[in-house]
């Protein structure tokens, strides 16, 4: 079975792209950084890609600075680039390090499902994953806490 090339650091399926709508926090081209003042980033769809079966993505988390030791995660979903607050987005799931204070991990997602359920005739140019960096518990602040992660890595998907 291919899945064990994935190693045991993934835990869900969703998806991703490669360059974020909001760079400006961005450290390169490869990766990024998600923290209290800058806690979204969003990644156009890479369309082309999609249309040629590349619709699982790999996205590392690379580099953790949590010395409050708040309780975070990073939720993705799929969304409109703009931001309109009144269209929901499709959850696709969340990053997540376990035991606690981890400070690396690899993280698999399949977009396939999510694409389906986009709203059907509409621009999907226009349509973004999104990253948001929280916590988990609504008493605490994020304060200090950095989270740096790599753009996705476009894959097809593995044979069965």
């Amino acid at each position: 079975m291919r899945r064990k090339q994935f190693g045991r650091s993934w835990i869900l399926l969703a998806f991703l792209a490669l360059t974020p709508v909001n760079a400006s926090h961005a450290q390169s081209a490869a990766e990024f950084w998600l923290n209290a003042n800058n806690s979204k980033a969003s990644f156009p769809l890479p369309w082309d890609k999609i249309k040629q079966g590349e619709t699982v993505i790999v996205v590392r988390l690379m580099q953790v600075e949590n010395s409050a030791q708040v309780d975070f995660t990073v939720t993705l979903s799929l969304g409109r680039c703009a931001g309109d607050a009144q269209e929901k987005e499709i959850p696709l799931g969340a990053l997540g390090l376990y035991p606690k204070g981890s400070n690396q991990g690899r993280f698999v997602f399949d977009l396939d499902s999510a694409l389906k359920r986009m709203p059907h005739g509409q621009d999907v140019g226009q349509f973004c994953l999104n990253f948001c960096l929280r916590t988990l518990r609504p008493s605490e602040q994020l304060g200090e806490t950095r989270v740096l992660l790599s753009t996705p890595e476009w894959q097809k998907p593995p044979r069965a």
